[in-house]
């Protein structure tokens, strides 16, 4: 019994560090240009000190803006029951640029690299101390 307590610890471990270090995301400092061919997602801070997120950044009219998804969501009634329906939009928001003080790319490939990293160190920490006791545990 405490060998699969044991067992199921380890793995509720694991799967809670893989949750956790999915939502970590390495940026990099880019001008406007490569943001814009990087097609990835983007961090906007402003001169007074406003930060923004965007799905990407699109040139226009030479106007910038800042993409975003929207979720709608639609109740349908259909045969007497009801069904929600949810579909993103994608929403243009014009960012004027003498505003912009830095830009910020997300760095895909850094991002996967060091969450593989994480990951691996803490699957190696977790086999290696699999039979660690605490001293408080019954």
């Amino acid at each position: 019994m405490k060998s699969i307590k044991n067992k199921l610890r380890e793995i509720a471990l694991l799967l809670a560090a893989l949750i956790f270090f999915q939502c970590c995301s390495v940026y990099r400092t880019v001008t406007l240009e490569e943001a814009i061919k990087g097609n990835a997602k983007v961090k906007v801070k402003t001169f007074d000190n406003q930060s923004y997120k965007y799905k990407r950044i699109e040139i226009v009219d030479n106007k910038i803006y800042g993409i975003q998804p929207k979720k709608n969501e639609k109740i349908i009634t259909a045969e007497n029951k009801r069904y929600s329906v949810t579909n993103w939009e994608e929403v243009k928001i014009e960012i004027e640029e003498k505003s912009i003080e830095k830009i910020k790319l997300k760095d895909k490939n850094v991002s996967n690299f060091l969450t593989g990293v994480l990951i691996t160190g803490i699957g190696v920490f977790i086999y290696k101390f699999r039979n660690f006791n605490a001293p408080f545990s019954s």
